[in-house]
């Protein structure tokens, strides 16, 4: 059941509901002290009592973020680069894909917090773009000049992230008083055929296909993702698979 993690499964146990029938058929009153608002939520939800309204329109974000830990610590600058790019290029998909474009880009690493007797270091950077802007290029080139800014050789860093915010329709992007070419520009060529391109390409062989340079070969292997979900409709390798005796 969806909400019912391991904590709440050995709680409801204890009580003898091992499925969503049993879990419906409870005391609301025990399930709201067991597993709180929104364990009662959900007890209403199997007793056909809707609790939230059905989001018909997907509102667009107001900040996006990639980030990963490493799977061992980095040190060096090029490594930190290419994960740097990775991470903006999956921004600026995102951005692309609710047609809004960004204001402002911050970029920040840190070592870990976890490990002991190692001196620790963690710095951000946060860049106002000249005009707000959902290209994956120009976004690549102003991260790799904040995480320039803020590497300090000798430490072994665990974790990087990149982060959007002042996000905007991308058909209300204004500029500044002296931004008057550029913004012309953008205007003239979105949305950019480049950009356009490249998305579909990707769309259709498999992400990252097209790349900019600066993400490398992906060859480096230095983030991890724990505790990834299958993606059980979009990927055929995740398929559930069902056995049926007879």
């Amino acid at each position: 059941i969806w909400g019912i993690g391991r904590r709440s499964a050995d709680k409801l146990k204890s009580q003898g509901i091992y499925n969503a029938y049993q879990l419906a058929q409870a005391n609301e009153n025990w399930v709201l002290q067991q597993l709180f608002v929104v364990g009662q939520r959900l007890y209403l939800e199997l007793n056909a009592q809707p609790c939230l309204s059905l989001e018909m329109v997907k509102k667009n974000k107001k900040c996006i973020t990639s980030s990963r830990s490493f799977l061992k610590p980095v040190s060096q600058l090029d490594i930190l680069k290419e994960t740097i790019a990775t991470f903006v290029s999956r921004c600026a998909e995102k951005l692309r894909k609710q047609q809004s474009c960004a204001n402002i880009l911050i970029v920040f690493i840190r070592t870990s917090r976890y490990k002991q007797g190692d001196t620790q270091y963690g710095k951000s950077q946060s860049i106002t773009l000249p005009v707000p802007t959902d290209n994956t290029l120009a976004l690549i080139k102003y991260a790799l000049k904040a995480l320039e800014y803020i590497y300090c050789q000798g430490y072994d860093y665990k974790k990087a992230g990149v982060m959007l915010s002042g996000i905007v329709p991308a058909t209300q992007r204004q500029a500044g008083i002296y931004d008057q070419n550029a913004r012309e520009k953008q205007h003239q060529t979105y949305p950019d055929p480049l950009m356009q391109v490249m998305d579909k390409i990707n769309q259709k062989m498999g992400k990252f296909v097209v790349r900019s340079a600066a993400m490398g070969d992906g060859s480096n292997g230095a983030t991890v993702q724990k505790r990834l979900s299958a993606r059980y409709t979009t990927r055929w390798e995740d398929i559930i698979t069902v056995k049926a005796g007879i």
